[in-house]
């Protein structure tokens, strides 16, 4: 039996782990201040890759309801963003394999080459640019908006 998986309360849950990205997590118990800064990068940077996660899991489920076939692939530094790993869309562009990273909150969606580094390299095969519109007061821009914009460029 095929698992319902609710896409609304997903895209929830990633929405709620980036908005925690603007909360400063405090350190655990027993530990130095000096780590602290370094203990507050990475809950966020986990924060990002698992609302970049639920993105992506979304965003697949919708193009696949508009037809249009790709997958979750890895983790991916997009060079044109900043050096933190969100998760990618594995898909078909033109005719050649490309990955897209999913930033949370990001307007401007690029596809790359694909291939085996998690550092994309080079210039962007393509930009997608969403309208500033797209983004909510708390900077998310949904799913449903994405998966729309992405099927106009992968069909």
């Amino acid at each position: 039996m095929a698992k319902t998986v609710d896409l609304a309360r997903v895209e929830q849950d990633a929405r709620a782990r980036f908005t925690d990205l603007r909360a400063t997590p405090s350190a655990p118990a027993g530990e130095a201040v000096e780590h602290t800064a370094r203990y507050a990068d990475v809950v966020r940077r986990a924060r990002l890759i698992a609302a970049s996660d639920g993105l992506a899991d979304v965003v697949t489920a919708h193009l696949a309801g508009l037809g249009v076939e790709v997958r979750t692939d890895q983790v991916r530094v997009d060079p044109e963003a900043d050096d933190r790993q969100v998760m990618a869309l594995a898909c078909t562009l033109d005719g050649s394999p490309a990955v897209l990273p999913l930033h949370p909150g990001a307007t401007a969606l690029r596809f790359y080459p694909a291939g085996p580094d998690i550092r994309l390299a080079g210039p962007p095969l393509d930009t997608v640019d969403l309208p500033d519109t797209a983004r909510a007061a708390d900077h998310w821009v949904g799913a449903e908006a994405i998966a729309a914009a992405l099927a106009a460029r992968l069909r």
